[in-house]
């Protein structure tokens, strides 16, 4: 299989910089990494009833460039449907014990309404 570039693997094996990478890709990269690093300090969890019988857990407080990984990772932990709608983390079902739970063990403080 050939690479985009011809030079690539040559210049890999060189160690010469500029070995078919982007520079601005590679920045932004280290950028997402560094924000996703911060450690949340508070959060907010709230619970709904919903028209149809339906129940929803909203978390609130997440910078804005943490919200899809930190949804990803608790749509992972809980094994539940969410979605990030308007600034808020909405996860399907009752789970603020558990919530509660995962961002305390990442130490965030959790205000709001913690448990049934």
């Amino acid at each position: 299989m050939a690479a985009e570039n011809p030079f690539e693997d040559l210049f890999a094996q060189l160690g010469i910089q500029g070995a078919g990478t982007d520079p601005a890709a590679e920045a932004a990269a280290r950028k997402a990494a560094e924000r996703a690093a911060r450690p949340l300090r508070e959060v907010v969890l709230a619970y709904e009833r919903r028209a149809g019988g339906g129940t929803v857990t909203t978390v609130r407080e997440i910078p804005e460039d943490q919200r899809t990984a930190v949804l990803g990772e608790i749509k992972r932990a809980l094994g539940c449907g969410g979605t990030n709608l308007a600034g808020l983390l909405v996860f399907q079902g009752d789970h603020r014990e558990r919530l509660t739970e995962w961002f305390e063990a990442r130490g965030a403080q959790v205000r709001g309404q913690r448990s049934a």
